[in-house]
């Protein structure tokens, strides 16, 4: 179903142009920003969108730096800080590879530091603790000399980039609160798959996870006192068959850190779909979701790390989607080392009329499950969970117009909902004020939705 009910396709990008590494967060409001990779005439671009409550809306414009060089992006290339405003992560390759931290306040700043390696992978996450403890550290240095072009010189809070140095053979940890990078913690590992490479932060841990060869490694970094959960990355034991596919999502249980790691394998015909939970002390707890036969359509230029399976932690609930000829969502309740998993329910990704056949998934939770696509066309798309529900639909939206205020939501084509129009001015800016879904603005409107 379409995320723009007053549009006729959920589109994003709206390009004819190659697009790559869609990167999603929510806002408070549960709305979605949205940057991706585009290849346009020899340039890439790094593109970035959110929804207003109306429209895509842009910071002056979609595009946010053009790079005549390569460009390093990935899954994990944006977040949004306390005041909700974008930040952005990627890498440029040249005669010279530079990491760049893009951030919004009063137009787009540029935060540029010069690398003597080759950058294999970016990303970025955040930290919203003790700033001074963390950036005071005696552990901090510097690779390069920084630069920045813009209006902020300071951050909301604590930027953590994680990059992978192909050159060195090395993970990096960078840290930010201004326009200085610190280097604040490494770890030696030979990575040969950086598609696979998946960061999330719960807290002061920032969990990172690849896929070597056959086999799933973790490690947590605690960007509070700078120390590593192991010495080296740990082998996760228990997936069966060839992997296809993982995600994960980072969370705080009892004051612990876990990871949950969703993943689709595979072996002869069966299709096993699983999660792993694992601890920063090194517990693992299996659970197999599901394993059966159904068809998992995984297109011809298929690399691991194109997430054909979208993890999301949300309380003390764990949603799972895997996406393919049958897409299906799963959900667990319960502690880490005790989920009840239920037996899932197809959900159906047709929103464009077409088959949509997704190469990247990215999943959030705000009032529900929300996800970001890039299809096999190569366009972005995003789309919505109604909350409590397996059921990818279109939101639920105030619309105004000269006679009425409708609490509505678009069903096959057609607006239904309830009439909660209001005889005086400050019962309708009530409604306004508390609604947590959209407002679209109509000009005329014969008849009031069906209840």
């Amino acid at each position: 179903m379409k995320y723009i009910p007053l549009e006729k396709q959920p589109n994003v990008s709206r390009t004819p142009f190659e697009v790559s590494s869609p990167s999603m967060r929510l806002d408070g409001r549960g709305y979605p920003h949205i940057v991706w990779t585009e290849n346009k005439l020899g340039k890439n671009e790094i593109n970035y969108s959110y929804w207003d409550g109306l429209k895509w809306s842009y910071k002056g414009l979609p595009k946010v730096s053009d790079v005549i060089e390569g460009t390093v992006s990935a899954r994990s290339s944006l977040i949004l800080d306390t005041s909700e405003n974008p930040y952005i992560a990627y890498a440029k390759k040249g005669t010279s590879t530079i990491l760049t931290l893009a951030s919004y306040y009063n137009g787009w700043n540029f935060n540029e530091l010069a690398v003597g390696y080759d950058v294999g992978w970016v990303g970025i996450s955040h930290f919203g603790g003790d700033n001074d403890g963390n950036s005071s550290s005696s552990s901090s240095s510097l690779d390069s000399s920084s630069s920045s072009s813009g209006n902020s010189s300071s951050y909301n809070e604590v930027i953590v980039v994680t990059v992978y140095d192909e050159t060195n053979f090395m993970l990096k940890v960078y840290l930010l609160t201004d326009t200085t990078w610190r280097l604040i913690g490494s770890k030696s590992v030979d990575i040969g798959d950086t598609d696979s490479l998946i960061i999330e932060m719960a807290e002061a841990q920032l969990s990172i996870i690849y896929v070597d060869g056959n086999t799933v490694k973790y490690n947590f970094f605690n960007v509070g006192s700078l120390t590593w959960a192991f010495a080296d990355f740990t082998d996760v034991e228990s997936i069966q068959g060839t992997i296809i596919d993982i995600d994960m999502d980072a969370y705080i249980y009892s004051g612990t850190a876990y990871i949950s790691i969703g993943c689709l394998s595979s072996s002869d015909s069966i299709s096993y779909v699983s999660n792993v939970i694992c601890s920063e002390s090194g517990v693992e707890t299996y659970y197999e979701i599901d394993a059966t036969s159904y068809d998992i359509t995984i297109p011809s230029d298929y690399v691991v790390g194109n997430r054909n399976v979208a993890v999301k932690v949300n309380a003390s609930i764990v949603y799972q989607l895997v996406t393919g000829a049958a897409s299906k969502l799963y959900s667990a309740n319960g502690t880490p080392a005790l989920l009840t998993w239920d037996s899932g329910e197809i959900v159906s990704l047709d929103c464009t009329g077409d088959d949509l056949i997704p190469i990247a998934v990215n999943m959030e939770y705000v009032d529900g499950t929300k996800i970001a696509v890039q299809s096999d066309s190569q366009d972005i798309y995003f789309l919505e969970g109604v909350a409590d529900t397996k059921t990818i639909t279109a939101p639920n939206m105030t619309v105004l117009n000269n006679k009425w205020v409708l609490n509505a939501e678009y069903v096959d084509g057609e607006l239904v909902g309830d009439d909660v129009s209001g005889t005086y001015n400050s019962k309708c800016g009530g409604i306004l004020k508390d609604s947590k879904g959209y407002i679209a603005v109509v000009d005329t409107m014969t008849n009031a939705p069906s209840s």
